[in-house]
């Protein structure tokens, strides 16, 4: 099967009640229209047309509309209170389209929503936004993850500025108002419970190290994503770099790179035996442990990374040092998933509310 997305002219009609008003965006899986809904007087829609190939998938290769429909049951269960449902992309409603040409593809309808948070970003001087707004921002990111882990029993695996939507932001004045809220958006990579839990995931400078080193992952590989975010955020700058570095048997693969940067930043004592154990134990079932481990040179990585400051001088380079800030970085920053804070507990840290 070809991969082919469909495109729409202005007016045309979709299953018989959206009628496409313009283009949003186009990705590689898949074309966003804006729409009038013709049962609705005056309310508009946003209309995800899935790639046809992607459409076939679904359920086996991916599971966007399983993930969706898991989402919009949990929340019509939730408490009106709960704000979780909130933070994240709701859908309204999903059809099918027959293409002569290309076969069905999948669409999904669901809230038009505003900026993205890389357009935010980009916005401020040197990509820095101010800190009391990434705590805002950072805040319902986390709320909407602890409803789809817990609740949902879903990774999204794909967390990055652009897959983060605003629905509003400010007023008019430009200032932050209460009333700003995240939504988490594009679940075209989510992966429910029964999911493959093994297959590559993340943005490439955001891969957690268990992604990098091939084994199981979970909820908190999410949780590493936003770490690295929350400090992109504040800082305008990557933490990570999924990129070869030199060493004395020439270059190493990008993937060695960055695991020997993450190493290098996280493992501060080498001579703690017992964390070294459990660091091998753990990672010894990747199926790249031998990519980035050497057994004849007493199970150490096959490169070192000598220049990563740690994260307090760094914060300091950047005029951001804050205790809580260093601490809640590193709930999320730790080599070991089991040793990284849920999203619900992170809530709790003092420097979201400091």
């Amino acid at each position: 099967m070809s991969p082919i997305c469909l495109d729409f002219a202005p007016e045309v009609t979709l299953n018989s009640r959206y009628e496409i008003v313009k283009g949003l965006g186009r990705g590689t899986r898949s074309t966003v229209w804006l729409a009038n809904d013709t049962t609705s007087p005056g309310a508009q829609v946003a209309i995800k047309c899935l790639r046809n190939d992607v459409t076939a998938g679904q359920g086996s290769a991916t599971y966007e509309l399983e993930v969706l429909e898991a989402i919009c049951k949990k929340t019509a269960a939730t408490h009106s209170e709960t704000v979780g449902p909130s933070r994240v992309l709701q859908l309204l409603d999903h059809f099918v389209l027959d293409n002569e040409t290309s076969g069905q593809h999948l669409c999904f309808v669901t809230k038009p929503l505003g900026m993205n948070l890389l357009e935010v970003q980009k916005a401020f001087p040197g990509r820095r936004m101010p800190v009391p707004l990434v705590q805002h921002v950072v805040k319902q990111l986390l709320e909407g993850l602890a409803f789809i882990h817990d609740d949902c029993r879903v990774v999204h695996t794909d967390i990055k500025q652009d897959n983060i939507m605003f629905d509003n932001f400010g007023d008019e004045s430009g200032e932050l108002s209460d009333a700003v809220n995240v939504v988490l958006a594009d679940f075209d990579t989510a992966v429910p419970e029964h999911g493959d839990r093994k297959q590559l995931i993340q943005p490439q400078d955001l891969r957690a190290p268990e992604v990098l080193m091939g084994c199981d992952w979970g909820t908190s590989a999410d949780i590493w994503n936003m770490g690295c975010i929350t400090f992109e955020l504040i800082t305008g700058c990557r933490l990570f770099r999924h990129e070869p570095l030199e060493s004395d048997k020439g270059h190493t693969t990008p993937e060695q790179g960055h695991f020997a940067m993450i190493e290098s930043f996280l493992v501060t004592d080498r001579k703690d035996l017992d964390a070294r154990i459990r660091f091998l134990q753990y990672f010894s079932d990747g199926e790249n442990f031998e990519k980035f481990i050497d057994r004849e040179r007493g199970y150490n990585l096959h490169v070192s990374y000598a220049d990563q400051e740690p994260l307090g001088k760094i914060l300091r380079v950047y005029d951001v040092y804050d205790e809580q800030l260093e601490d809640f970085l590193r709930s999320m920053l730790q080599i070991h998933p089991d040793d990284r804070a849920s999203a619900r507990k992170l809530l709790k840290h003092p420097w979201l509310s400091a």
